[in-house]
This record gives structure tokens, C-alpha cells and sequence, in this order.
């Protein structure tokens, strides 16, 4: 939150709806409420601040990350055959995001892919997705189009707001419209090779 902050120059927890977490003066939560073309925004000034190339996680670097890499656990969730362990979701949560780190990590050292704020992929959400992208480098239509054709893009990872465990497992897929504000979701920055 803090870097979205500086970045984009106004913090997002002051949108409706109001949580709990609003009025905390902290700043290493993960940033939610705001959409994807808003994280894409984001996205694009630090690569012009930095002189490196980001993006958000294509569905497949996601669920990578998640399951701890090539040689990944059989976990439940990312890290753990335990919600509480890995993740803040309804039951632990107190509905509002933690800090950023506060729950273990999985064997890749990620912290927070099971709850606390779900997160966009760069992925468009579609039955035929994979037919349709045909192995494309970039898996994903651009968002002015996504608009356009009302597109609707992938979230994964669940959030502090939900209760069923099947709605937080690293495989759960989620939707949500690009130009949407969802107070439970935020992204994850990706660094391009």
C-alpha cells in the first residue's frame, strides 16, 4: 500500500465501501480496492521509474508461485495444509487485510497467495482460454479491448472475506470486470525475464 501510495498519489482506502481497516495508520497492507486497469497503470510507472519490465502474473506464473515451484508440495493451500497457517480469510480475519507477510510463507518464500486480498492475473477468464490464446506471449487481450468486449479477467487466491476453504485452494478461479473496484482484491507484480 505504501508504494501504491506514493506511486499513484492517493490511497485507495479511502473508497467506498468503508472497512476497518481504512482508518489504521498503517501502510503494509497489500493494496485493494482498486481495479486491474488501475494495477496495470501502477504496473507501467514503475517500469518507467525503474527501467524494468513488469507485469501482472499471466493464471499459470500465479498458481506456480502459489504451489511453491517446480518441485512443489501437495499442499491445500500456498504452503500449507492449513488456512490459518498461510492465509487471513473469514474465520481469522476479523473481515478487514492484515500486513503484508504476517502468515508463513511457502518453500518459494511468497507470502499471502491464500487470503488476505485476492489478486488479478493477467489472463482473460473464457471456457476456451487456452484454445483461444494459442500460446500467445502475451496470454492476454489489452485492456481498452477487454472494455470493449466486456472481457472478464482471472482472480485467484481468495481473500479475507471468504469463508468456504474451497474459495481460497490455489486452484480456485475467480472473475471480475477490469474497470471494477473489488475491496477484497489487489495484485501481485511480476518482473519480466
Amino acid at each position: 500500500l505504501e508504494d501504491w501510495i506514493g506511486i499513484m498519489e492517493f490511497d485507495p482506502r479511502n473508497r467506498s465501501p468503508k472497512l476497518k481497516s481504512d482508518s489504521l495508520d498503517i501502510t503494509d497492507l497489500p493494496v485493494y480496492k482498486v481495479s486491474y486497469e488501475e494495477s496495470v497503470k501502477f504496473i507501467e510507472k514503475i517500469a518507467l521509474l525503474t527501467g524494468l519490465s513488469f507485469s501482472l502474473p499471466t493464471e499459470a506464473q500465479w498458481e506456480y508461485a502459489a504451489r511453491g515451484g517446480m518441485n512443489h508440495d501437495d499442499f491445500d493451500f500456498a504452503g500449507s495444509n492449513s488456512e490459518f497457517d498461510v492465509g487471513w480469510v473469514d474465520r481469522n480475519s476479523d473481515h478487514v487485510p492484515h500486513p503484508i507477510g504476517s502468515k508463513k510463507a511457502n518453500n518459494l518464500g511468497f507470502y499471502d497467495m491464500t487470503g488476505n486480498v485476492s489478486e488479478f492475473c493477467k489472463d482473460c477468464m473464457s471456457q476456451n482460454y487456452y484454445v483461444e490464446s494459442r500460446g500467445m506471449l502475451n496470454p492476454c487481450c489489452e485492456s481498452g479491448e477487454m472494455h470493449k468486449s466486456k472481457k472478464m479477467i482471472v482472480i485467484r487466491g481468495g481473500s479475507y472475506e471468504l469463508w468456504l476453504p474451497e474459495q481460497y485452494i490455489v486452484t480456485r478461479r475467480n472473475r471480475g470486470r477490469v474497470d471494477f473496484q473489488f475491496k477484497s482484491t489487489g495484485f501481485r507484480v511480476a518482473i519480466n525475464p
